[in-house]
């Protein structure tokens, strides 16, 4: 598995397992969102943006962000957003002693907590989906 792939999928059980616990709703209805994430004014190239909704009975909604744009599918009501987005910083990292393995980049997640861990930002998705189009524009 590619390195930066590995770490968004552990980065997406890390999310899943730290959402909540509890009983989770089961079988509650989507609704198709979309829209854009600029960060500094660019588009963020690739990343992944997560709808906590407020009831802590329903999971995350998580989508991709491709080339600054996303679409998927998430529940109605009021929603916290937290947003992700990696890129390698140069250096390389080495396969542990004593294991085989080729050396790959490292990435980190270059968006400011305030937009994703310590996020304050939220949306509310409804049922008409002509409403569920959303652009979050993010400064440092």
């Amino acid at each position: 598995m590619k390195p930066l792939v590995y770490l968004m999928s552990l980065f997406i059980l890390g999310s899943c397992l730290t959402s909540g616990c509890g009983k989770r709703v089961e079988g509650e209805p989507t609704y198709p969102v979309s829209g854009k994430v600029f960060f500094k004014g660019e588009p963020v190239a690739a990343g992944e943006i997560t709808f906590h909704p407020e009831n802590p009975a329903l999971s995350p909604d998580v989508g991709e962000i491709h080339d600054g744009a996303f679409q998927f599918a998430a529940k109605a009501g009021p929603v916290r957003v937290e947003i992700f987005a990696s890129r390698p910083t140069g250096k390389m990292i080495d396969p542990p002693p004593g294991e085989v393995g080729e050396s790959y980049p490292e990435v980190k997640n270059y968006i400011p907590a305030e937009y994703n861990t310590q996020s304050k930002l939220t949306e509310t998705v409804t049922e008409d989906k002509s409403k569920n189009q959303f652009e979050f524009d993010l400064n440092e």
